[in-house]
C-alpha cells in the first residue's frame, strides 16, 4: 500500500505543477481574464469627420484589437445596438449626443463601457437635414422588397433624416409623367440599369439594397452636403377640389433656392404584387412642375436668415374623402445649385391637416 501511495503522489505532483504553469502569474481569478474598452478622447465635433478611436485590452494591458485581430473585434452602441462597420475602430457622428459603447473580442464583451459626446452640430449645419430618397420601384419587381427591407432596417436615428418617395414604374401606382411615368423617367434620367434603384436628393443614383450600404450613402451625403436652409410647411387644407399648401424656405447664410412639392400616400394595399404583406408605402400621387430640377424662373436669392413663402395647389377630379385625406402626406423641398448642378438641399414632410416648423440643430 505504501508503494502505491507514493506512486499516486508522484503522478499528482506534475499535474499540480502543470496547472500552476498554464496560468503564469494569474491567480485563476475571473478578473485576470477580463477585457476592457478604452477610447482616446471622450468629446468629438459632430461634423462626421472628427473621430474617437476605440481599443480593447486584456487584464495585463495588452492590446487585443490589433490590425491582425480586427476580424474578431467589434464595437457596439449600447442604446441602439448598432455596430461600427467590420474592421472599424473609429466613431464619428453627425448628430449631437452622448453615445455609450461596449467592445467585444471573439464574441466576449468587455466588462466596461465608454462614452463619447458629439457636440456643435449647429456649427456645421444650422437646420435639421433631411435627405429626399426617391425609391424607383414597382409592384411587379421581384427584388424591390429587398430595398424596402434595407430601408426598414435603418436605425431610427437615420430614419429621422430621411423622406422616402416611392416612384412606381409601369404599374397601377405609377404617376403619369411625360410620355411614361415618373419612376421610369427617373430611371432613364439617372441611368439606372433596372429597379430597384434609389435617387438621393434628386442628384445621385445608386442601386444599393442592403441596410449597411444605404446607410453609408446617406451618411456620406449628410457629411459632404450639409443643408444650407430650413423648410417649413405652415398650412395644408382643402378648398373645394383643391389642396392648398403654404410652405417657406429660410436661408442659413444666404443663397438662391427654388421650392418644389409632392403629395404621397402613406399606405395602399395591392394583391398580387411582390410585397410580402401586400402593402405599399410613400407612393407618389402628384408633383409640382419643377419637381425634378431647380427652376431659375421661380428661384429666389435670399440673404442670411431671409425667408421666401410659396403656395402650391394640387387639384383633384373629385374631392378626397376624409379617409383618403388621412392617408396623404405633403412633401416640400428646396432645390439649390451646387457646382452648377441641381440638388435637394433640405426637405420637410407632414400629414394632411398638420404643419411642421423649422427644426434647428442644438
Amino acid at each position: 500500500m505504501k508503494n502505491i501511495n507514493k506512486l499516486t503522489l508522484l503522478l499528482a505532483v506534475p499535474f499540480l505543477f502543470a496547472c500552476e504553469g498554464t496560468g503564469g502569474d494569474n491567480t485563476g481569478n475571473a478578473d485576470d481574464f477580463a477585457m476592457f474598452i478604452e477610447v482616446n478622447k471622450t468629446e468629438i465635433e459632430a461634423d462626421g469627420k472628427d473621430a474617437a478611436t476605440f481599443v480593447i485590452k486584456d487584464a495585463k494591458g495588452n492590446i487585443l484589437s490589433t490590425e491582425t485581430n480586427l476580424g474578431y473585434v467589434s464595437f457596439k452602441n449600447v442604446e441602439t445596438e448598432e455596430r461600427l462597420d467590420r474592421y472599424e475602430t473609429d466613431f464619428t457622428s453627425i448628430d449631437n449626443g452622448t453615445f455609450e459603447f461596449v467592445g467585444s473580442y471573439r464574441g466576449v464583451e468587455t466588462t466596461n463601457t465608454v462614452t463619447v459626446t458629439a457636440k456643435n452640430r449647429s456649427k456645421y449645419e444650422k437646420y435639421h437635414r433631411n435627405i429626399l430618397f426617391c425609391k424607383l420601384t414597382g409592384t411587379w419587381c421581384t427584388y424591390c422588397p429587398n430595398m424596402t427591407a434595407g430601408l426598414a432596417g435603418l436605425p431610427a436615428s437615420v430614419k429621422d433624416h430621411l423622406v422616402i418617395l416611392a416612384c412606381h414604374c409601369q404599374d397601377n401606382f405609377s404617376l403619369p409623367f411625360g410620355q411614361a411615368d415618373l419612376g421610369s423617367y427617373l430611371q432613364s434620367l439617372f441611368g439606372a440599369s433596372g429597379i430597384p434603384a434609389g435617387v438621393y436628393d434628386l442628384s445621385v443614383m445608386d442601386m444599393a439594397q442592403k441596410t449597411a450600404d444605404i446607410n453609408a450613402i446617406l451618411k456620406e451625403r449628410r457629411i459632404n452636403n450639409p443643408s444650407t436652409c430650413g423648410v417649413r410647411i405652415s398650412s395644408v387644407k382643402m378648398d373645394g377640389n383643391d389642396m392648398k399648401i403654404t410652405a417657406s424656405v429660410k436661408a442659413a447664410a444666404g443663397g438662391s433656392y427654388d421650392m418644389a412639392c409632392a403629395l404621397v400616400g402613406g399606405e395602399y394595399s395591392y394583391m398580387g404584387g411582390t410585397a410580402v404583406d401586400n402593402k405599399y408605402h410613400d407612393v407618389v400621387r402628384s408633383v409640382s412642375g419643377n419637381f425634378l430640377r431647380y427652376n431659375t424662373d421661380s428661384a429666389k436669392t435670399l440673404a442670411a436668415d431671409e425667408e421666401m413663402t410659396r403656395e402650391f395647389t394640387i387639384s383633384f377630379e373629385t374631392a378626397p374623402t376624409a379617409a383618403e385625406l388621412d392617408n396623404l402626406h405633403v412633401v416640400v423641398f428646396a432645390h439649390k445649385l451646387v457646382d452648377g448642378e441641381s440638388q435637394v438641399d433640405n426637405v420637410a414632410k407632414c400629414a394632411y391637416g398638420e404643419t411642421i416648423d423649422y427644426i434647428l440643430n442644438d
